[in-house]
């Protein structure tokens, strides 16, 4: 069940990704899995990717987690890009906490504890936009600007990041550096106990994270 619905969730941007193969000479470079760097797409330069984050195997039980998120880039100048994201994911997990219940990142609070949870669902839908002010090819380092924002049935988030980028030895080298600022909020359904009416809470998180890359 689970292959199932996972070849379900990726027939269509398998698909799509395999029709954008001829046109692939035209993306811009992408040096690193999760650190971002200050090139942006040239004007009027257009990009899909498909992005797939495999969570699994918690102490017991079945857990399986697929954050997944489709982006459409857009280079407005040489200098400014913005993009659209749909995040969604796929979460299969039985009995996989500590205590041998079902829970854990992804899973509703107000999910059957003793019962598998299964479900593809629409987390939300978000905004990126890139404007870099010095340019690592003309200037002593790259330097851009970062700010995203996402809305969604179960949370809402802003994050904003500082991005540095430094080229050496003819380009061949690239060091990178993310200064990452986040705030989110997060809908969540429960109760204290069990013996108690749920009742909708918000979780007010911020993160504060350094990520480097080297390449």
């Amino acid at each position: 069940n689970i292959m199932r619905r996972f070849r379900f969730v990726l027939a269509p941007f398998i698909g799509l990704a395999l029709a954008c193969i001829a046109s692939a000479a035209l993306a811009h470079e992408q040096l690193f899995g999760y650190v971002y760097v200050t090139d942006t797409l040239p004007k009027g330069g257009f990009e899909f990717e498909q992005w797939i984050t495999a969570n699994f195997k918690q102490s017991q039980g079945d857990y399986l987690n697929l954050p997944m998120r489709s982006e459409f880039e857009y280079g407005f100048t040489d200098n400014f890009q913005g993009s659209i994201y749909l995040n969604y994911s796929y979460i299969n997990a039985n009995r996989n906490g500590v205590n041998g219940e079902t829970s854990g990142p992804g899973i509703p609070q107000n999910a059957d504890p003793l019962a598998r949870y299964d479900a593809t669902r629409w987390d939300s839908v978000s905004a990126e936009f890139i404007y870099r002010l010095w340019s690592p090819y003309k200037d002593p380092f790259g330097f851009a600007l970062y700010f995203e924002p996402a809305w969604g049935p179960r949370e809402t988030e802003l994050e904003g990041k500082l991005l540095f980028q430094k080229n050496f030895l003819d380009d061949r080298l690239v060091l990178a550096a993310n200064l990452i600022f986040e705030w989110e909020w997060e809908k969540k359904t429960g109760s204290l106990n069990g013996d108690e009416p749920e009742f909708p809470t918000t979780e007010r998180e911020s993160e504060f994270e350094l990520a480097l890359g080297a390449s």
